[in-house]
């Protein structure tokens, strides 16, 4: 029995490793920037002053990670999603 609760937290933990993390890229009217904020997080990962910077900041990041990512357009519909690696 302790042999299967130890195996099932092995498979929990690769599970997670094989997780997408998710980006989404967002326009604040208010500050009229656009952001890159990790799915979940409260803060933003980088503000930027273009759309087309901010794309390539979560390009930086996937060089690293598996990402999946949301772009909406300055009126706040889904314009694209996107997984990159």
């Amino acid at each position: 029995m302790a042999e299967k609760k130890t195996t099932n937290k092995v498979e929990k933990k690769e599970e997670k490793k094989e997780m997408k993390q998710k980006y989404m890229v967002t326009f604040d009217k208010e500050e009229r920037e656009w952001i890159v904020k990790k799915t979940g997080a409260e803060r933003a990962s980088r503000r930027c002053k273009t759309k087309a910077e901010a794309m390539e900041v979560v390009k930086t990041l996937s060089e690293n990670q598996d990402l999946s990512i949301s772009v909406k357009k300055k009126d706040g519909k889904f314009q694209k999603k996107t997984s990159l690696r």
